[in-house]
């Protein structure tokens, strides 16, 4: 058996040989870590397969003597977030469809009803860090935007709801 940091550096020069001896050394551990956040057998699979994908795709930004399981954990876990941030999407838009309420008189207490006074990125992340409970540092990745933006849209949103339910309290 190889060092597994003797095979990686075989992958930097694209010799993939060994790559099944490193899979068969790291995969259960692997699929464990992503099981636990996502707990789904066949999307923990593909996410697995992914993460390996990626990995040998981005393998010339692994450092030597650097702990290539934590290199490869934190591919899985970004995936294997995102994967769940996107079910907790679909779950929660028809939710969104089916739960709504049509009875205008209890719009006041209705936090879709409110939350349809913000522009749609306003919406989009108070529903990410209210509801969905991720932090700024993850809506920042999932959205693709600067730091200061998602915090500047948050409070504005913040600000535009408390108008709005002081304004539906003093009717």
């Amino acid at each position: 058996m190889k060092n597994l940091e003797h095979i990686i550096e075989e992958f930097k020069v694209g010799n993939y040989t060994s790559f099944d001896e490193f899979y068969l050394e790291t995969n259960k551990q692997l699929y464990v870590y992503i099981y636990d956040i996502v707990r789904n057998r066949q999307t923990s699979e593909d996410i697995l397969q992914e993460t390996y994908m990626k990995f040998l795709n981005s393998i010339d930004k692994y450092q030597k003597n650097t702990s290539y399981f934590n290199f490869l954990v934190t591919i899985a876990r970004n995936l294997a977030i995102n994967e769940y941030n996107k079910q907790k999407r679909i779950v929660h838009d028809e939710d969104y469809i089916y739960a709504r309420p049509d009875d205008a008189k209890h719009k006041e207490n209705d936090l879709f009803y409110l939350l349809d006074y913000l522009e749609e990125k306003e919406r989009e992340i108070v529903i990410l860090h209210l509801v969905d409970n991720l932090k700024f540092k993850e809506i920042v990745k999932l959205k693709q935007m600067p730091l200061g933006t998602v915090l500047w849209l948050y409070n504005k949103a913040i600000k535009k709801l408390k108008r709005k339910v002081v304004e539906e309290y003093e009717n």
